[in-house]
This record gives structure tokens, sequence and C-alpha cells, in this order.
């Protein structure tokens, strides 16, 4: 191989990747797919779950009395459960799949670092507990930014082939 070529070849390894930043309207089509996700996802296992709390607790409402009287904390633990497949979903996607979740997956876009490197846990950690602050969703609506990327220094752009 001649040694003249080899700085081109590496010259095209040392650009900078430029990447476009996907529009608002794929970013609510990837919430809306991956809502539905993570709902069928928590029908089908919070659905066991929730049967099995509820199934532990059945003595109790054999007894009349006991029957007016509902353990409320049952529905914490269940809320609980959702919660977490909630956040399991967003967190193992995004980390494990390279910034894609199911709906990223459908309209072509991916999660990554401001400076462009792929997330780390922290990163999609952080990314799905911001998820979870309220009016979320409805701030991203209206800013540049959401906070799930605004407070982890990520970005979602399009994929590029």
């Amino acid at each position: 191989m001649d040694s003249s070529s080899s700085p081109d070849l590496l010259a095209d390894l040392q650009d900078e990747i430029v990447y476009q930043h996907a529009e608002k309207w794929q970013r609510f089509v990837n919430l809306l797919i991956d809502m539905i996700v993570v709902g069928i996802v928590n029908s089908i296992f919070g659905g066991i779950i929730q049967t099995i709390i509820f199934a532990s607790y059945i003595n109790d409402f054999n007894n009349i009395e006991s029957a007016y009287i509902f353990p409320w904390h049952l529905f914490l633990i269940v809320w609980l459960v959702q919660i977490s497949f909630f956040l399991a979903y967003y967190t193992i996607f995004e980390k494990m799949m390279k910034g894609r979740t199911v709906g990223k997956l459908v309209t072509g876009t991916m999660a990554v670092r401001e400076d462009g490197n792929p997330l780390t846990w922290k990163n999609a950690i952080l990314r799905s507990l911001c998820r979870l602050i309220p009016f979320e969703p409805i701030v991203a609506l209206f800013t540049s930014y959401p906070w799930h990327d605004d407070f982890t220094n990520t970005v979602v752009v399009k994929k590029q082939l």
C-alpha cells in the first residue's frame, strides 16, 4: 500500500459527523408509538402482576365486613410496577439499541449525546426519569428541546444511513 494514500483515509475518519435534528412530527410519532408499546407491555405484564397481587388478598374478600376495607397500598404497588415498566422500556431500549426505541426505529431517528457519541447508561436512565416530569410532553411541543434532552445534554437526530 502506498504511504501517500494513508493520510487521506485517516482524514476521512477524522471528519466531524454532522447530525440533522429530528423534526417535531417525528418526535411526536415516536411518542405515540412508544406510548402504545408501553401500554401494551403494562397491560400484559402489569395485568399479570396485578392479578397475582389482588389474588393474594382474595381471602379477605370472603368476609363481607372486610370487603369494604380494601388495602389501598395495593394500588400503589401496581402503580410502581407500571412506572418501573415505563422506565425499563426507555432505559433498556435507548441504551441497548443505540439510542433507539420502537418509535425511533419506525421514524428513522435516534438519541445521541450532544457531542454525537452514543448514550451512556447514565444518559438513558436520566432521560427516562425526566419523562416522568409532569407536562414534559407538552413542554416539548413549545420548545426546541424537551426536558429529557435539555437536562441530559442529549438530542434526537435523524439516523445516518
